[in-house]
């Protein structure tokens, strides 16, 4: 089994015992609040994220960066996306057929002066 995969069975077997069940069905307003939800969560620990920058250009002695603190914050936020991924049935497999079907997009997108 590959990293990634094991990353969604384990996200899959916490949220089990967070007793979050999935998929949640995309058509209904409740399955899109809970990806909602998830979204402003994601988002959130982004921002958490930005807190362990140095983001004011202006002070004299800014606080010292903390990498291990802003790394957490990225596997939160990996923690979220995969719970996302999870909710909207896209499993590891999918994941990787998008992910290439878009980079494949994208390169095409800037040869093209897109």
């Amino acid at each position: 089994m590959d990293k990634l995969a094991v990353l969604f069975e384990e996200q899959k077997k916490f949220m089990e015992h967070l007793k979050i069940y999935y998929p949640v069905d995309l058509h209904t307003f409740e399955g899109q609040n809970k990806i909602r939800e998830i979204v402003f969560w994601m988002v959130n620990e982004a921002f958490e994220m930005c807190e362990w920058m140095q983001y004011k250009p202006w002070r004299k002695n800014p606080p010292e960066f903390n990498e291990n603190k802003f790394k957490e914050e990225v596997a939160d936020i990996l923690h979220f996306f995969l719970e996302l991924c999870i909710m909207c049935d896209i499993d590891d497999e999918y994941l990787f057929e998008l992910y290439n079907k878009k980079l494949e997009k994208n390169y095409k997108r800037q040869e093209e002066d897109y």
